[in-house]
This record gives C-alpha cells, structure tokens and sequence, in this order.
C-alpha cells in the first residue's frame, strides 16, 4: 500500500478499516503500508489497538520505491504523474484512490485513463467504504489471473525511454542537435 510520500490521511483510514476486516475474514496478505510522516504513529497505534501489527510494515516514508513496488502483489494509493509512473515501469496492479481535491480533479482522469487500459481498478474516496476496499482487495489478491492482466496490462503504460524521449524533443525545439537519441543511450 503506497498512500503518497506526504502520506494520505483519508487512504491511511480506509487501508486500516479494510486490513480489520480482511483479518476477521482471514483474508489478510502482507501489507507495506507507507503513511506520510505526520501520519506513521497514528497508523501504527491504528494497527496495534486491532493487534495486526504482525502482518502490517508500517513506515513513514519508502526510500526505495521500485524495489518495494516491484515485490508488492498489488498497491493501493493516489493517481498523481508519479505515483502511476513508478507503478507503470515496474508493472504493479492497483487499486486507485484520486484525491478529490486535485486540481482540475486531474487524478481521477489518470485514474480513469488506467482503469480504462485494465491495469487498476478505480475507487472514489468520497463513497469507498473499508468494506468496499477490503472486498476490492480480497477480490483481487485472490484472482491471480486477473492481477497478471492487470500488470500486463500497467507494464504497457510504461514509458522507459520518457527522459530521452523528451530531452531530444527539446534539443529539436532549440534547434541543438548533440547527437540524437544514440547519444543519450
């Protein structure tokens, strides 16, 4: 579970509402569950008072994301650029929660434009309910099928030659030339 790198104090309370519930279905897989670090002591004493400790790593921020997205089996967090970017390279399915208060609403489009090429399923913070995202997640952690679609799916979205992609973009528009894409590999 990724819930930003300011943490999302929302996704936190619906993430610890569904694992209590996964838990007395037990249903409960693993759980990475990075807070923000204003949220992380909350989240944990969240956790301990429902005694999920053991199957909760709660941290306040993730320092090594590709690595920690590539052994996730799914990821619950926001759709901002870089959150999908990241889930995209390494080909993670997800469950989306837009923040509902981004501007222009530009994080349910991302969500939507994922959604839309399979590769996450889309949940709306303002009426996704702990029982509703638990059972999104037990629907999901169980269909091992459907969650390869879905990262085949986000491999797709992948764009891994973005940076040199744009820095010759730019060098056309400036009208400098060093060499092309060749260059920059």
């Amino acid at each position: 579970m990724v819930g930003g790198s300011q943490g999302a104090r929302a996704v936190n309370d619906l993430v610890i509402g569904a694992a209590a519930i996964l838990h007395g279905a037990g249903r409960l897989p693993h759980i990475v569950h990075q807070t923000g670090p204003s949220d992380e002591a909350r989240v944990r004493e969240g956790y301990a008072a429902l005694e999920l400790t053991p199957w909760v790593d709660v941290r306040s921020f993730i320092e090594d994301m590709p690595v920690t997205l590539a052994a996730a089996a799914l990821v619950i967090g926001r759709a901002g650029a870089l959150t999908l970017a990241e889930l995209a390279m390494v080909g993670c399915p997800a469950i989306l929660i837009p923040l509902p208060t981004a501007a222009d609403d530009h994080q349910s489009r991302n969500a939507a434009a994922f959604a839309r090429a399979g590769a996450a399923v889309v949940a709306d913070q303002r009426t996704t309910t702990p029982q509703v995202l638990a059972g999104l997640v037990g629907d999901l952690c169980g269909d091992a099928d459907r969650r390869a679609a879905m990262s085949r799916a986000m491999t797709k979205l992948g764009r891994p030659t973005a940076a040199v992609q744009i820095v010759d973009e730019l060098e056309r528009v400036a009208g400098v030339r060093t060499g092309g894409a060749e260059a920059h590999h």
